[in-house]
């Protein structure tokens, strides 16, 4: 479950309640007059629920996600003078990637760029850093997409 505040900051509270008007509306609702009990009982929950996930947590918000995660996990690796590095070299990327990080405006293909980036600023302690602490983040990023792409496929398969 997520809470209310990853909403109102990622600025999904708008999509969420579309998209549960647009599910709880395709069922049909007070307002339509076809709407009675024994409907509900006939409603797959876990398909209404499915399409309302995947419509508010998308693969390129999830992907996104992901991205982040593993620089949070590298990030609290680092002592204070690595962290100084870290951000001497952060705050050098172009007002693009380094903004566009901030504020989470940047897919995930720009992150990657953003990423490579970063490690062609750093200094060669922060490059060691990076790779020294963030190689096994960096394998379990791509796990959890590989599997992400993985478990939409059988999503997809399922539904044909």
């Amino acid at each position: 479950m997520l809470h209310t505040r990853s909403f109102v900051r990622q600025g999904a509270a708008p999509t969420v309640a579309d998209t549960l008007i647009d599910e709880l509306s395709s069922l049909g609702g007070r307002d339509k007059g076809d709407w009675a009990p024994e409907k509900a009982q006939k409603v797959d929950m876990d398909g209404v629920t499915a399409d309302v996930w995947a419509k508010i947590w998308p693969k390129s918000r999830i992907s996104q996600r992901e991205f982040f995660n593993f620089g949070m996990e590298v990030l609290l690796k680092l002592d204070l003078a690595e962290t100084r590095e870290f951000f001497a070299a952060f705050f050098s990327l172009s007002d693009f990637h380094w903004q566009g990080f901030l504020s989470s405006r940047l897919t995930f293909l720009e992150l990657i760029g953003f990423g490579l980036s970063l490690f062609a600023n750093a200094s060669n302690q922060a490059r060691a850093n990076l790779l020294i602490k963030g190689a096994p983040g960096l394998f379990v990023m791509l796990w959890r997409l590989a599997r992400l792409e993985d478990v939409n496929a059988a999503r997809n398969g399922s539904k044909k």
